[in-house]
């Protein structure tokens, strides 16, 4: 290890329990088991100071590096706060909020594109231009990639469409440990294995911190594995949600309607009410707008909730971005990405929505 005298220099650290990350109301009735929100252990929060040698610009910044360690399971989360202490803004281009060298243990594979680059309107070659000098992540899919490494790893920057855990987590990268050292063969016999995580969003964030304010990054989670065969995988993955995110529990009866006037809305949550059912949701292609903000569609999403309130019925929706629209919205977060990437659908709770 080389010492940088530019390098952000530690100050203090301080120790607490874990807090909510945000306010979470459990519905009673859609759970059978009462999980702790949040999960109970022990929050480290370790400050950072930009070093004399530093450039003038970050000499106001003050970074925060935050873990979790949760009682009774192998668990914790990363993530970092960069605070502009100063009078000028600075611009934070990208981060990486964690980089961890593991032993390797997946099998062979190639240096290639992330699967993501067909959603984030980049050209081909972006990330295998200098395969040999920069960690580049594998073309091989993570989900592949978790079937051989102890540690599972996701964080709440999660998008794709995929539905996979594994495969809805652009910023967890797993990279070849050292392309210079590895080109050579002498380590690996000429084999490359992704021995690295890195969490990082494949493009920007580009941020700009205003003074007196804080970025916070996404938030890292890892598990450490203690076992290969499936079944015990699997049970650890279930303990790991009903820990880290309890409102996967939560298990409605639904009902999808395919449109979303007034009256089939209403026929919908009639029948549910009479079944025994809890919730119905204006499903794809329903004409369910949220981006429809005009006073008059807000006032017959109204209706439609104190309608369903009435019944004991949860009202939802579920909104898709034509395919034309994802296209612009990709382009223009290309040009300017503070926005980083856009969701291809959006779950909402109209309840809480509108309350």
């Amino acid at each position: 290890m080389q010492n940088c005298d530019t390098a952000f220099i530690y100050t203090s650290h301080e120790i607490g329990p874990t807090i909510e990350r945000f306010p979470y109301r459990p519905k009673k009735e859609w759970i059978s088991n009462q999980y702790s929100w949040p999960a109970p252990g022990q929050r480290v929060t370790f400050t950072y100071k930009a070093a004399p040698k530093a450039p003038s610009e970050i000499q106001a910044i003050v970074v925060k590096v935050i873990y979790e360690l949760y009682d009774g399971a192998p668990i914790l989360s990363k993530q970092i706060e960069v605070e502009n202490l100063g009078k000028q803004a600075v611009i934070l281009e990208s981060f990486k909020s964690e980089i961890l060298a593991l032993t390797e243990t997946a099998p062979k594979v190639y240096y290639g594109e992330p699967h993501e680059i067909r959603i984030l309107a980049q050209e081909p070659g972006t990330y295998i231009q200098n395969p040999k000098k920069e960690p580049v992540q594998t073309d091989a899919p993570r989900d592949y990639i978790d079937r051989f490494t102890q540690l599972f790893v996701v964080t709440d920057y999660a998008m794709g469409g995929d539905m996979e855990a594994m495969k809805d987590n652009p910023a967890v990268r797993w990279v070849f440990d050292h392309p210079q050292y590895e080109a050579t063969g002498i380590r690996y016999y000429g084999q490359y294995k992704p021995a690295r995580l890195e969490v990082s969003p494949l493009i920007g964030p580009n941020y700009e911190i205003e003074p007196g304010k804080t970025f916070q990054s996404c938030t890292a989670f890892e598990m450490l594995r203690d076992a290969t065969d499936s079944e015990r995988r699997g049970l650890a993955e279930c303990r790991f949600w009903r820990m880290m995110a309890p409102w996967t529990q939560e298990n409605p009866i639904l009902m999808h309607v395919r449109r979303s006037d007034e009256e089939s809305v209403k026929s919908a949550i009639d029948q549910c009410a009479n079944v025994g059912f809890e919730m119905v949701i204006m499903t794809f292609g329903s004409g369910f707008n949220i981006e429809n903000n005009s006073p008059e569609y807000l006032s017959i999403m109204k209706r439609l909730n104190e309608y369903a309130s009435s019944k004991g019925i949860t009202l939802g929706g579920i909104h898709y971005w034509p395919a034309e629209v994802r296209k612009i919205k990709m382009r223009q977060s290309a040009e300017k990405p503070v926005n980083l990437l856009l969701p291809e659908k959006k779950v909402v709770d109209l309840e809480n929505l509108l309350a």
